[in-house]
């Protein structure tokens, strides 16, 4: 994919080892009294600047000389990123593309030789989108929750901003899980946030420690707080929660052959309805189901309803007479963790096994 880069001429805010440099160069030469803020993507991705604005003792070893830090950072540490020294120009690349709104100093040598700032993001702040599940009424070992957002999204946030409250009273220390990687989508639109599954599986030590993250018949509530920002910055536009009561256990694999099917008529792109009994895994359910038809997978879409416990696929083309094959991935799992072929709960002791039921047939007339 080709990517759109822009260049931006920037007058030097602050200069004091350019300063002398700068007094001798041309009033008009422009391109060498300048930084170079390069954007890619409508992102601010390197900042740069002419060799010759630097002395000949200067040269060697600039990388080793040449520093960012952010405006504000009271331990003002550097950021990471890698110089390109590429004919007359210095550029410095953050591994990070720079944040809009923010400020950030160059130095040389351990001398601030500028300030950057990076324009404000323009348009407007994210929303929430959906909590999933979206289902009000949940297993007591639901095993993940999702967080949809309108527009991308900046990892390193959500655990100071996302809370659980237990009746309204309480908040719920320790419930999800703690790592390092944040789990996004690669679009950053949906976040993951997991309850400890070392809570959430009997037999293993945090549960026979600490319990069980949730407890049945039991209010909860998720609240998410306005200060998750987006990849430029923005805050949310408002914060949003997510209310739920906790029910019994679901100990139970999702069975192909329990779900309820409506079969349309030939002739007709009426959608082709699933009722699956429970809810399932609202990311999982829209790409782990196909439908075949002379050994071909159909084209369509698929659209989860009511609360994820029911979806309906609508082909491109109109249905014909034949035997189609509904095929399941093993992925697809309900609340619980609970995939096709085997549950996320089974006591570690236990010899319990599933008879997988991945695909099912049926016929349009």
């Amino acid at each position: 994919m080709l990517k759109t880069i822009r260049i931006v001429r920037l007058p030097i805010i602050e200069s004091l080892t350019f300063c002398f440099i700068m007094l001798s160069c041309k009033s008009g030469d422009e391109k060498k009294n300048s930084l170079v803020l390069v954007w890619e993507q409508d992102k601010a991705v390197a900042v740069g600047f002419n060799k010759q604005l630097l002395s000949a003792n200067d040269q060697p070893d600039i990388a080793k000389k040449l520093h960012v830090e952010i405006v504000g950072d009271s331990n003002q540490e550097s950021i990471l990123g890698s110089i390109d020294l590429s004919g007359d120009s210095i550029f410095f690349r953050p591994y990070i593309p720079f944040t809009k709104g923010d400020s950030y100093r160059v130095k040389f040598n351990n001398v601030v030789i500028a300030i950057v700032r990076i324009p404000e993001p323009t348009g407007p702040a994210p929303e929430i989108v959906n909590i999933y599940p979206t289902n009000d009424t949940v297993p007591v070992n639901l095993l993940k929750l999702y967080i949809a957002f309108s527009i991308p999204m900046r990892e390193g946030k959500w655990r100071d901003n996302i809370v659980l409250i237990k009746n309204g009273v309480d908040t719920v220390s320790d419930a999800f899980l703690d790592v390092d990687l944040e789990l996004w989508n690669n679009e950053h639109t949906v976040l993951t946030i997991w309850f400890d599954p070392g809570r959430v599986k009997r037999g293993l030590q945090p549960n026979e420690k600490l319990g069980s993250p949730l407890h049945e018949k039991q209010k909860y509530e998720l609240l998410v707080l306005k200060n998750l920002e987006d990849v430029d910055g923005r805050i949310l536009r408002t914060g949003g929660s997510k209310r739920f009561f906790v029910n019994d256990r679901d100990s139970e694999s999702p069975h192909v052959d329990d779900w309820l099917i409506r079969i349309p008529k030939s002739d007709t792109r009426t959608a082709l309805h699933f009722s699956f009994g429970e809810s399932l895994d609202a990311m999982l359910l829209e790409n782990s189901i196909s439908i075949n038809y002379n050994e071909h997978g159909l084209a369509g879409v698929f659209e989860p309803i009511n609360k994820e416990r029911e979806l309906r696929f609508i082909p491109e083309a109109s249905w014909q007479v034949g035997e189609y094959e509904i095929i399941v991935d093993p992925i697809l799992e309900d609340l619980a963790g609970n995939n096709m072929t085997r549950l996320f709960d089974n006591p570690i002791d236990s010899s319990k096994k599933i008879k997988p039921s991945l695909r099912r047939k049926f016929t349009i007339k």
